[in-house]
């Protein structure tokens, strides 16, 4: 998700920083196409080991998105406050932050509430993932950041009248927020994004992307779901 918004957002000529926070398990560098590039990450930056400039790489896909990766090694002692000064030093230099966090309720529920000025919660259409985005949804009622979507990943009319999930309505409903955004189940999107490649600008992804990175901006852009 953070791929392919933060390269719709640079291909409108937004310049945009993606935060990597699901540490030991270091990923967007190669879906960005820098993994060659990394020398510093968010480990050296927060550790005092190198300067904010060091940490950052520009993305092989896009010269406006750039990347602090996380650290390869899952021990990353830290205080928020510290990630907070760091989050508000950095926006302002970047038209767009996206903070990436790791899947669970632990770290995700308590940084969204200090760090995040807007929420995107990410659901498959299954019943499990459904259940856990309520749950996160829950856990920051009275919490976190006013503005917060849904955003539905991997959809399919033809997987869903197949599966435990009838349609759109029942993630909508289920977990609890108004909906940004759906992302098809392309296989574009794996093999772009393993490879470190941009998806094609005329594919289905890219579009539903491009609408996704509108919206964010206040723009009015149609639902397209495969």
């Amino acid at each position: 998700m953070c791929v392919g918004i933060g390269t719709a957002l640079a291909r409108a000529g937004n310049s945009v920083l993606i935060i990597e926070l699901d540490c030991g398990l270091r990923g967007l560098d190669l879906m960005l196409g820098s993994q060659d590039e990394i020398v510093y990450d968010l480990g050296d930056l927060l550790s005092g080991g190198c300067e904010v400039e060091q940490a950052i790489t520009v993305s092989g896909v896009h010269e406006r998105l750039a990347l602090i990766a996380a650290p390869a090694s899952h021990h990353l002692a830290f205080q928020i406050g510290d990630l907070e000064l760091l989050c508000a030093g950095l926006k302002k230099g970047f038209d767009v932050v996206l903070l990436d966090l790791p899947a669970g309720l632990g770290l995700s529920a308590g940084l969204t509430g200090r760090l995040a000025d807007r929420l995107l919660v990410v659901a498959t259409p299954d019943p499990v993932c459904i259940r856990d985005g309520g749950r996160l949804v829950s856990l920051l009622s009275g919490e976190g950041p006013e503005k917060r979507h849904l955003l539905i990943n991997r959809a399919s009319y033809k997987g869903m009248k197949k599966g435990l999930v009838r349609d759109l309505d029942d993630v909508i409903d289920g977990v609890g927020l108004p909906l940004i955004g759906v992302i098809p189940d392309d296989e574009a999107i794996t093999l772009c994004f393993g490879n470190g490649k941009p998806l094609p600008p005329d594919s289905l992804p890219a579009a539903a992307f491009r609408n996704i990175a509108a919206r964010l901006m206040g723009e009015y852009r149609p639902l397209a779901v495969q």
